[in-house]
């Protein structure tokens, strides 16, 4: 097919077919770099830095949808949120910045925690708690 993406890892052993997508993400974990070798399709190998804008696109930053809830990544909506069954008809909206995904799941987790305590904060001065 040709929007399957192929890479070479550092001991010279092909990889894939990748989705474009998929090789975005292994540009944005580091796996695949600049002078890593790629292909698309059945064409010749090149490195990767001869494509126009990978690089750039890897280092932007990510937005996902989350259950307003539990901050868990939400692929379709409205739908109950799989992990906490909160039926989500708009979700919340988090960027992750490349510097804490490339941190690692953990700091990209905190990150959406710091998020959370924000909004809940907010929502905490805005609705009065005892209304009468």
């Amino acid at each position: 097919m040709a929007d399957e993406w192929f890479y070479r890892t550092p001991d010279d052993q092909p990889c894939g077919p990748l989705r474009p997508g998929e090789l975005l993400e292994l540009v944005r974990r580091g796996q695949i770099q600049e002078q890593t070798l790629i292909r698309k399709g059945d064409s010749a190998w090149f490195p990767a830095k001869t494509v126009g804008g990978l690089f750039a696109a890897a280092a932007k930053p990510r937005v996902k949808m989350c259950c307003p809830e539990c901050q868990h990544e939400i692929k379709l909506f409205p739908a109950a949120c799989r992990h906490c069954g909160f039926f989500v008809q708009q979700p919340a909206w988090v960027r992750l910045d490349p510097a804490a995904l490339a941190a690692g799941p953990a700091a990209a987790e905190g990150r959406l925690q710091d998020v959370g305590q924000r909004l809940g904060g907010l929502v905490r001065r805005l609705v009065p708690r005892n209304p009468k």
